[in-house]
């Protein structure tokens, strides 16, 4: 999307695409990005995006809390936004993650725990979204939505989301209201030993899981140089929201159990954002998240970047981003739950832990014209991205995973 404004403008849309594909909770970035109402029609604008991710890990859930984490996850994803008008815009997206981990080889073998296991064969997610965008710049109004569907191995997941904002007349503030709908249709599977049925526990081979998400957002120019946004947001979860696949160890040091919890969950995350332009060369984006849920986790996320511009074209930006968090109520690690309790998980995204993430994207705007396509369409070449980054997560001063991604994002429009 080009944006004509007097003032250089902050994207952040990056940091949302390289976030592993089970990361949660990341405020909503469109309400920052649209600060001004186009006035001309857009070009059409093509994005390509790749990426290596690797974990390794002491704390698999699939074997208790204990045993091999390894994970490698490749991502391939194109996104084309089309203006079809002055007032209307499509958007689609489609992608694909290939991912091998060691932890669910361990699904049909228990003594994974004591023995060294070798990464499962290739498992393959895909997905795809389509949306639309409609302005009405007399109003100063944008409003729009979209439908997607994602498929893995196990679970099939269908979304709809609707947006609208508003600006105000001087154009300095931002009104954004986002409303969303997930479907998940899970086939369950459960480790091999605990595959049993009986008068008291039949286990089921299908399950549903339903969110539902409402998103407030206030962005404001403080001045020319300053903007501040808070984003506040309503998450609701009814269904399956456990693994059936992870297992649970007692206390009793000869029973375990598949991971149990409840079947609601409400999660409340509310996001802070200041940019400042210090200067031509310099861009300073602060960020605070709070986050309750009532499992009982409550979390502090604070991350810096300093976009740094030596040139028009060229510009390098380190970041960095600490998480911390308290258990889940229904949290013990391996063999310390007991029998008696009604809901348990050994699953450390549930546990008191913290994570640190620092790294480096390298970003060239050429605008290169690569060419024509047509006696009226020219190929150019707008952006190119890479960013990496390393991971690592720490419970009471131990190192319990550490992981990296590397991302390369090309960007191109068409005018």
């Amino acid at each position: 999307m080009q944006l004509k404004i007097k003032n250089i403008l902050s994207v952040i849309v990056l940091m949302l695409f390289f976030v592993p594909a089970k990361a949660q909770f990341v405020v909503d970035s469109t309400a920052i990005d649209s600060i001004v109402q186009l006035k001309e029609k857009e070009p059409i604008e093509a994005n390509f995006l790749f990426s290596y991710y690797e974990q390794d890990g002491t704390k698999s859930p699939v074997t208790g809390g204990i045993g091999n984490e390894e994970l490698k996850d490749m991502v391939g994803k194109v996104s084309l936004n089309i203006p079809i008008n002055d007032t209307i815009k499509f958007s689609f997206l489609a992608g694909i993650d290939i991912y091998s981990s060691a932890s669910t080889d361990n699904i049909n073998n228990e003594y994974g725990l004591y023995t060294e296991t070798s990464a499962s064969a290739k498992d393959k997610r895909t997905y795809g979204n389509l949306g639309v965008e409609i302005k009405n710049d007399k109003r100063r109004l944008k409003y729009g939505g979209g439908i997607g569907v994602s498929n893995e191995y196990d679970v099939t997941s269908f979304n709809y989301n609707a947006f609208i904002s508003k600006l105000s007349k001087n154009r300095n503030t931002l009104y954004y209201l986002k409303a969303g709908a997930y479907h998940d249709f899970w086939q369950l599977i459960y480790p091999s030993e605990l595959r049993w049925l009986d008068e008291n526990d039949a286990l089921l081979t299908e399950s549903t899981r339903n969110t539902f998400n409402g998103t407030f957002t206030l962005t404001q120019d403080l001045n020319a140089r300053m903007k501040a946004s808070i984003s506040l947001e309503t998450v609701y979860q009814q269904g399956l929201l456990s693994t059936p696949f992870h297992r649970v160890y007692f206390n009793d040091a000869n029973t375990h159990d598949i991971e149990r919890l409840p079947n609601s969950k409400l999660k409340i995350p509310i996001g802070l954002y200041y940019n400042v332009y210090l200067n031509k060369y310099l861009v300073l984006k602060l960020f605070y998240r709070y986050y309750y849920d009532d499992f009982d986790v409550k979390a502090h996320t604070t991350s810096i970047e300093l976009p740094i511009r030596p040139t028009q074209s060229f510009a390098f930006i380190p970041f960095y981003r600490y998480h911390t968090q308290t258990a889940a109520k229904y949290f013990q690690p391996f063999g310390h739950h007991s029998i008696n309790e009604e809901y348990y998980t050994s699953d450390f995204d549930l546990g008191n832990i913290a994570t640190n993430r620092v790294g480096l994207e390298l970003r060239y705007s050429p605008f290169v014209k690569l060419g024509k396509i047509t006696k009226k369409k020219n190929l150019t070449l707008k952006k190119i991205a890479l960013r990496g980054s390393k991971y690592f997560r720490t419970r009471e001063s131990e190192l319990i995973l550490k992981s990296y991604i590397i991302a390369l994002e090309l960007s191109f429009r068409f005018d």
